[in-house]
């Protein structure tokens, strides 16, 4: 059987995320540390060989995934929006969603 390695990276901190709200399908641009954070891991990953690279079809996606691998070609997917998603909370503080809605 051959082996198969799975890298997993979320996308960097954006503004959204920075004032600690749910951003759900919203599309916040990177922040600062977001677009570092990136570019670090890209450092951390340099000597590993990735024959594939995909990411979700947001900006803050396909931009930490070009922040990564500047050497390999990517596909963003369309993943579309899914029927069940937290967009009813979107821009809320999530402290405030956990108060209110016990999540």
């Amino acid at each position: 059987m051959k082996k198969v390695e799975l890298y997993l990276i979320r996308h960097g901190q954006t503004y959204i995320n920075k004032y600690n709200r749910m951003q759900g399908w919203s599309d916040s641009p990177l922040t600062a540390s977001g677009k570092s954070d990136a570019h670090n891991a890209g450092i951390y990953l340099r000597d590993t060989q990735f024959q594939a690279v995909y990411s979700s079809d947001t900006m803050r996606a396909i931009k930490t995934a070009k922040t990564l691998w500047t050497k390999v070609t990517f596909q963003p997917l369309n993943v579309g929006h899914p029927s069940i998603s937290a967009n009813i909370f979107t821009g809320i503080l999530k402290a405030t969603i956990r108060i209110e809605h016990g999540l």
